[in-house]
């Protein structure tokens, strides 16, 4: 159990042209078919602001992994199990493949129980990259 994926790889996949604005502007990418309903209510608050972001360029373009969270199973009042969840933050890359903190940011999920996860095998890990302070 647990993600291959790690804050620092570039990665790359088909399955992050589909996908869906968020509030704190993060386009939420996955494996969504066409007819998807981009629009999900969390705690009855409005998650996504409904406005599908659909760009097949995205397809061709590398993210940089940033943050990696994982909530791994644990047992819940009455016994219960949760599941494991994960969310994987990106920020896409120049076209050079150099940093830029002001380019697009995507958000997405392994984690197979939620609509639209995509499969790890389906992303591919291009290189890593390792933080250098000047």
């Amino acid at each position: 159990m647990g993600t291959k994926l790690k804050e620092g790889q570039v990665v790359q996949s088909s399955f992050f042209v589909r996908g869906n604005m968020g509030r704190d502007q993060i386009i939420k990418v996955g494996d969504y078919e066409d007819n998807y309903i981009y629009l999900k209510y969390y705690n009855h608050e409005q998650y996504a602001n409904g406005e599908p972001s659909i760009d097949e360029n995205r397809s061709e373009k590398e993210y940089l992994v940033l943050s990696v969270e994982e909530q791994f199973p644990q047992t819940t009042v009455g016994h219960r199990t949760s599941s494991y969840q994960n969310t994987i933050v990106a920020i896409e890359l120049n076209a050079d493949g150099t940093y830029n903190e002001e380019n697009q940011k995507i958000s997405f999920s392994t984690c197979y129980v939620y609509t639209g996860a995509i499969m790890e095998e389906n992303i591919h890990i291009v290189r890593e990259m390792k933080k250098t302070y000047i």
